[in-house]
């Protein structure tokens, strides 16, 4: 065998056809890396959790070895057989997998990160191969075996590229971030910190549009909350000319938001809300509010101010914490309703009400003209009026409201600006389109959201035609232990507010189905394996008049696997 060119030739097609399929394989794998933030240990728990071993290319390899285990198949050109068969198997899987990682929902951003990271790993399967290669004159065997332990791998392999890169990434990453806290000092904005459980970025992005028809702001774009993407957006965008600049501030565990305060620390600190969002990272909201009020003690810490929304935020992890004797207490300012506790409410929120044309908010404002907040003035009542939709918003404005305010921006300036604020894109997003009505909060992952949104059905629905509530949703993540118990609760209500509810990747809500059959909507709920299922059955049955409520998007982490 080992003198027989053709056996070699054979060999060489064979590695050649595992590394095609793998430079496909990996790709496809980096874009659920990518969508857990390239955390190694939540990775690998998703690959586990998911079964996502190869089946197909392993299958392929398996007959190719037995086939060449074959006398009349070992020598001469009969060798290639196996190894045609081979090339031809990983053109197939490797078609596949491509046609795959182009249709997902959230595509792979080839980042440079992501270039530093298939290169490694591209590089760790070509030792292999080599290995394999040189394997091949003592035993095919063994590089049968181990051909199939790096495709089955192909994960572990990404893991690993990305561990041996971690030092290179923590001093690229060092270096963004040196450079964007120099821009900061050297260009000395006010800066606007944002955080919470929910409302934060349309809190941020609120406040951004009110600050900017008063003096040059930037707020950071969509969802970035990342120190990295923070230092992208300063380094890239912020000048000497910006005179406020607004960031939101997203935390996954303790240390979060003291690291990004690191990075940008405010001057004016906002918590939106403390809940269950993400509560299978945090593990308690006891540890929820920890972190979100290390946003508090950062502002505070530098000399600013807080400002926090009450309503949001549990009575019994709050109450405890204003009633004590930390030094931030007296520092923060509360916006919310009054309802008798301490501290009262510098920015109180009296009413609001969902019309068809958005949303209006009745305040009392109790700041001064000079920003400084009188939680025991009078205060006199505002009105405004916002083209957004869902009551949950009220909270959201209300703090976009007292934080212009507390900036020094007057009120009559606030409310005006309020009146022009653009629908934040995929945040109860309402398009009309036809004779129908989308309602599109596809980046809403939140209970207290999801009711919200519900409740705005009714409200458009009226303002229609009298046609069907539709909601299209694939529940919720990162619940923790109160995942079925929330989507229970949820979906007793969406069978009280729809006509018809298409639960998408129904198997993850079982509890949200069962909930809605059981109050009475059984016949009206259509299980879609995903969503591009449901949007094919509202093509087919959408009508005019019909209001659409895309309640959630999932990535397709959660919603769409791969077949491997």
């Amino acid at each position: 065998m080992t003198g027989d060119a053709w056996t070699w030739i054979a060999i060489l097609i064979a590695q050649i056809a595992v590394a095609g399929m793998l430079a496909a394989r990996l790709p496809l794998l980096t874009q659920f890396f990518q969508q857990e933030e390239y955390d190694n240990p939540r990775f690998l728990a998703w690959w586990r959790r998911h079964g996502l071993y190869d089946r197909r290319f392993s299958a392929v390899l398996v007959v190719a070895g037995v086939l060449a285990a074959i006398p009349a198949l070992a020598v001469g050109p009969a060798a290639l057989v196996p190894a045609a068969l081979l090339a031809a198997g990983a053109a197939w899987v490797a078609r596949r997998d491509r046609a795959f990682t182009a249709s997902g929902k959230k595509r792979l951003v080839v980042t440079a990160r992501v270039t530093r990271i298939l290169g490694v790993a591209g590089a760790i399967a070509a030792i292999v191969l080599l290995a394999g290669a040189g394997l091949a004159a003592l035993s095919p065997v063994a590089t049968l075996v181990l051909d199939l332990a790096l495709v089955q791998a192909a994960p572990v392999v990404l893991v690993v590229a990305n561990a041996l890169l971690a030092p290179v990434e923590a001093r690229i990453q060092r270096g963004f971030r040196e450079e964007a806290k120099a821009l900061l000092r050297d260009h000395a904005p006010t800066i606007v910190g944002v955080t919470g459980s929910f409302g934060k970025t349309s809190t941020k992005l609120i406040l951004g549009h009110v600050l900017a028809t008063w003096k040059k702001t930037l707020a950071t774009p969509g969802s970035v909350n990342t120190v990295m993407g923070i230092s992208r957006i300063v380094r890239e965008r912020l000048t000497r000319d910006h005179a406020i600049f607004v960031a939101e501030m997203g935390a996954y565990g303790r240390g979060s938001i003291d690291r990004l305060c690191d990075l940008a620390e405010p001057d004016l600190g906002l918590v939106t809300a403390v809940g269950d969002a993400h509560l299978e990272r945090f593990g308690s909201i006891a540890t929820t509010f920890a972190t979100k009020f290390e946003m508090v003690e950062r502002a505070v810490g530098k000399g600013g101010r807080a400002l926090i929304y009450r309503d949001g935020i549990p009575a019994e992890h709050l109450d405890p914490w204003t009633a004590g004797e930390d030094p931030a207490v007296a520092k923060t300012t509360v916006v919310g309703r009054d309802d008798g506790r301490a501290p009262r409410p510098a920015v109180e929120l009296v009413a609001q009400e969902t019309t068809p044309d958005g949303l209006r908010v009745t305040v009392r404002d109790r700041i001064g003209a000079d920003g400084t907040p009188d939680p025991e003035a009078e205060g006199a009542e505002r009105a405004l009026q916002v083209p957004l939709f869902g009551e949950h918003q009220a909270g959201n404005v209300s703090m976009a409201y007292a934080a212009a305010r507390m900036l020094g921006m007057p009120g009559d300036a606030v409310a005006a600006a309020l009146r022009s604020v653009p629908q934040i894109p995929h945040r109860l997003q309402v398009v009309r389109q036809g004779g129908s009505v989308v309602v599109d909060d596809a980046y809403n992952s939140n209970p207290r959201g999801f009711l919200g949104a519900l409740a705005v059905l009714d409200v458009l629905a009226e303002g229609s035609a009298k046609g069907r509530r539709v909601l299209v949703t694939p529940g919720m993540v990162e619940l923790g232990d109160s995942h079925d118990a929330e989507h229970a609760r949820l979906g007793k209500a969406a069978a009280e507010k729809t006509d018809v509810a298409l639960a998408v990747a129904p198997e993850r809500i079982e509890a949200f189905c069962a909930a809605y059959a059981e109050a009475g909507g059984a016949a009206r709920l259509i299980r879609c394996a995903d969503e591009a299922e449901a949007r094919t059955w509202l093509d087919a049955n959408l009508a005019p008049g019909d209001v659409v409520l895309f309640e959630n998007s999932l990535p397709d982490l959660y919603e769409r696997l791969p077949s491997l």
